[in-house]
């Protein structure tokens, strides 16, 4: 049981092999701002187009998906940070954890409920052949091609390293 768990630690803080990031297509998935428009996942990212991007998937109940935060404040100095946040609980307790958490100084947010979680976490272990785990960071080329996934948390240095380097790489 201890090595199964060891195990899954270690594939949590894995990076996706280049060529699956490379080759990843973002499901179209229906969501909703925290205004609560509902709008496509597609819609949220075109409007990114022309520059890079970091988009990660997160929840509120995450303890390592909060503790990126002030890591992904430093991040977006140098480019936009979106959110795909997962909804828990009902719509109006999210968003208001959310502005609880980051206080709207940084980032947006794309809301994803049940049926739209399903469907991205469906389409992401079909195309990656990992679990999805939160929290997910996808850095997208400023032609809206990914170009890195990295599973866990931010806060190894290694890891940020490796991100702000490939981030400079795009800009």
């Amino acid at each position: 049981m201890q090595r199964r768990a060891f195990l899954s630690g270690v594939l949590a803080f894995s990076v996706i092999p280049r060529a699956y990031a490379a080759s990843f297509q973002f499901p179209d998935v229906l969501g909703s701002t925290e205004e609560g428009k509902e709008t496509h996942l597609s819609t949220v990212l075109q409007s990114y187009s022309g520059r890079p991007l970091l988009l990660h998937a997160w929840a509120s109940y995450c303890q390592p998906c909060i503790a990126d935060i002030p890591l992904l404040k430093e991040l977006e100095q140098s480019l936009p940070v979106l959110g795909l946040y997962l909804i828990a609980r009902s719509f109006e307790e999210n968003t208001k954890m959310i502005q609880k958490i980051h206080n709207n100084e940084y980032g947006k947010n794309l809301l994803l409920e049940g049926s739209s979680q399903k469907i991205f976490k469906e389409k992401y272990e079909e195309q990656t052949r990992n679990k999805f785990v939160i929290p997910t960071y996808f850095l997208l080329s400023s032609d809206g091609e990914c170009v890195s996934i990295e599973e866990g948390t931010l806060g190894s240095k290694k890891r940020l390293e490796r991100i702000t380097k490939t981030i400079e790489g795009l800009l």
